[in-house]
């Protein structure tokens, strides 16, 4: 298993150097000590293939929020990936009822999905994808709790932003760094 672990490991620093590589050495650093860090908390806390599989998800989820800080978008294969992954980490989800995270990743999906076209894009369908994401691949609780301290931390930086000037209260900032602090830190206390 510890082999497993590493190998992992190695294929999340190794996605990270592919994706980011034209962002410089120090995003593809970042995303190594992410990885190392994020196994072994999984390695220690003995999460099995669930932890496995997050760790994987949270390479994709770091990717994806580089692309966010950049670009202000993410490609649209990633959120694929991304996408179908989570529906595969469903059926791994320890101690959790499959129909009940299916029905939450709908609403949730289907909601946002709603209001990101009601309001021309204000939540970008980016964010509802990782919002989804994460409702597909976290039990009920631990999703509720990773998407309300995304959005505390996002109120929190914006406030900041506005208070020293750097932004004005219209102006958008990405969300997904929030979603996928916020996911790590919700999977590490399962």
């Amino acid at each position: 298993m510890t082999a497993a672990y590493i190998g992992i490991c190695a294929a999340n620093i190794a996605a990270s150097g592919f994706w980011v590589k034209q962002y410089g050495k120090k995003w593809v650093v970042f995303g190594a000590a992410l990885a190392v860090i994020f196994s072994a908390v999984v390695f220690l806390s003995g999460m099995g293939l669930y932890g496995l599989l997050a760790i994987a998800m949270e390479g994709m989820l770091f990717v994806s929020a580089i692309e966010d800080i950049k670009h202000m978008s993410v490609p649209t294969k990633l959120l694929l990936a991304e996408m179908l992954f989570s529906v595969v980490m469903m059926f791994f989800v320890p101690d959790t009822q499959f129909w009940l995270m299916l029905v939450t990743a709908l609403f949730f999906g289907g909601i946002l999905f709603i209001i990101s076209k009601k309001s021309h894009g204000s939540i970008g369908m980016a964010d509802v994808v990782c919002i989804t994401v994460a409702a597909f691949s976290l039990p009920l609780d631990a999703f509720i709790r990773a998407v309300f301290t995304a959005m505390f931390l996002a109120v929190i930086f914006g406030v900041g932003l506005m208070l020293f000037k750097k932004k004005k209260a219209q102006t958008q900032i990405p969300f997904i760094p929030f979603m996928a602090f916020s996911y790590i830190t919700a999977v590490m206390f399962l």
